[in-house]
Parts: C-alpha cells; structure tokens; sequence
C-alpha cells in the first residue's frame, strides 16, 4: 500500500525586493519570497517563530498573504544584498527541518 505524500513545503526564488537602504554592511532590502506547497500564514509564522529561526535579530520574518491565491509570502527584512543567497536558504533550511519532525 502506497501511502499519498504531501509535497514538501519549500521557498520559491525571490519574487521581490523592497525598502532599500544603506547599512554599515552595504546596501540592505527585504527580501520577498512565496512558500510553495499548503502551509497557511498562521502555521508558518508558528512554525518559523522561536528555535526554528535563530536569524530573528539578524533578518526578522514578516508574514504576508500573497495576492489572491493560498500561498503565503515570507519576508526576510534587512537582508544585505551580498547575503541574499545565504538568507534564502537558511528559510529554506529551517523549513526542511521542521518538515523532518
């Protein structure tokens, strides 16, 4: 018997940047990002809050619904251009540890 498996719940690519500014680091924005697969805004936000994201005080999350559809739209604010990548999948990271749980 074949068990039906939920996709994964991961990050799709940066759909945005917004608020630039300029830090001690270099040039910072927040970063915009959409969640794929069923996770609703208030279980991303529980899941992503605390030990899950060790980041807080370096890129804090923010949580957004995104447009008409279910998804659900992360933001990593303060994110310093040079770290977007690393920031991004550190999101992605978190997500694939609390997934294993």
């Amino acid at each position: 018997m074949t068990e039906d498996k939920v996709p994964p719940i991961t990050v799709d690519d940066v759909v945005g940047l917004t608020n630039e500014r300029h830090t001690t680091q270099g040039l910072a924005h927040d970063v915009h990002v959409v969640l794929t697969g069923r996770l609703a805004m208030e279980q991303a936000e529980q899941r992503l809050s605390g030990e899950c994201w060790p980041y807080q005080d370096t890129w804090p999350l923010t949580f957004e619904p995104s447009g008409s559809n279910s998804a659900t739209r992360i933001v990593l604010r303060r994110v310093v251009d040079h770290r977007q990548d690393e920031a991004v999948e550190a999101l992605r990271a978190c997500l694939d540890r609390f997934q294993r749980q």
